[in-house]
């Protein structure tokens, strides 16, 4: 007869061909020993079920290589883990809080808020691994997001060109309004900028008129109020406009009349040639003459002269330049040519 012994856990008798465990100096049926003790999954060692946490490890290998979801409380091996903050997080709940970070950029970006939907998914990038699953999503919402911040930008880059135009500082205007890319405005935002173009042009050609005709430059002032579209000019940038308009169209009229009646002196005609040599040729004659005179011109030769030793000095002729008595312009009489046009500027030889 075979000898018999008693599970310690339920007292079942157990004959002795049949399993029977010892286990911290007790003995266990096979029954008793799965349910009343666990193999800790970490370090294989065995352990009382009631000393295990969560029924997976002892609690050594717990404290050591364990820790706890953040969101679920779940049980995870630290190579398990995602850190956020440095919370750890289980698979499911790091893959929810990615969605959610996207899902509060969405929100920010419905509301417009582009810069503070900008914020919320880069902090994502930055401080989030994201889950190759999440990828695709990030990058939808991230070009998304960026060309939002984009017409964000240039609609308010285009606020504040107007800011600028309002204040009447049309240069920086000018220069801000070159660098909007139209491409990102709306259809109606791209009409206000096409408007808002041709006041500051407007605005801007105004201004010059107005110092062209506070330096005297009365034709310079005429041609450009000419080409001013006074359907982009204010009320009272129209009520200027039509008195700048009368006051060069007066002023030219006065210049118009005293230069009929004045001509340039010799005297005048002389330091005119003289200025030419000296301006533009390597040599300055050293004597000038009147050489002739005519309805419209003053005639002057420059000339040297020559001298050698034991002979009679005699002159040279260097040139024969003509002085036109109302513009000053200078003539080449010799090769019959203009050197100095009516406008003051050399053009001899072009």
């Amino acid at each position: 007869m075979k000898e018999t012994r008693t599970c310690s856990i339920c007292g079942a008798e157990i004959k002795e061909d049949e399993a029977l465990t010892e286990f911290q100096g007790k003995y266990y049926c096979s029954d008793c020993l799965d349910r009343e003790t666990i193999i800790c999954e970490c370090c294989n060692e065995r352990i009382l079920f009631d000393d295990s946490v969560d029924g997976r490890v002892c609690h050594d290998c717990y404290v050591d290589h364990y820790c706890r979801c953040t969101e679920c409380d779940a049980l995870l091996h630290e190579a398990d883990a995602h850190y956020y903050n440095d919370y750890p997080y289980c698979d499911n709940c790091y893959d929810n809080r990615s969605y959610e970070f996207i899902e509060d950029a969405q929100g920010f970006y419905d509301q417009k808020l582009y810069y503070e939907a900008s914020q919320e998914i880069e902090k994502l990038v930055a401080e989030y691994t994201l889950p190759p699953m999440e990828e695709k999503k990030y990058d939808e919402k991230k070009t998304l997001i960026d060309v939002g911040i984009k017409s964000w930008k240039a609609t308010s880059a285009l606020q504040e060109v107007e800011n600028l135009y309002n204040s009447g500082d049309y240069d920086l205007a000018n220069t801000k309004i070159s660098e909007i890319d139209t491409t990102l405005l709306t259809e109606e935002r791209q009409q206000t900028y096409n408007d808002l173009q041709k006041k500051i042009e407007a605005s801007r050609s105004l201004v010059e008129v107005e110092g062209y005709y506070n330096s005297g430059s009365y034709t310079s002032a005429s041609n450009t109020l000419s080409g001013i579209n006074t359907a982009y000019l204010t009320s009272e940038q129209n009520q200027k406009y039509g008195s700048l308009k009368e006051k060069i169209a007066n002023a030219k009229a006065e210049a118009e009349r005293k230069a009929e009646n004045s001509t340039i002196s010799y005297d005048k005609a002389l330091e005119l040639v003289k200025k030419y040599y000296r301006t533009y040729t390597t040599y300055n004659p050293p004597f000038y003459e009147k050489y002739d005179e005519t309805a419209s011109r003053w005639i002057i030769r420059a000339y040297e002269v020559i001298s050698y030793p034991g002979e009679l000095s005699h002159t040279s002729t260097f040139n024969i330049i003509g002085v036109d008595k109302k513009t000053g312009a200078l003539y080449d009489e010799i090769v019959m040519e203009t050197i100095i046009d009516d406008n003051g500027k050399y053009v001899a030889n072009k």
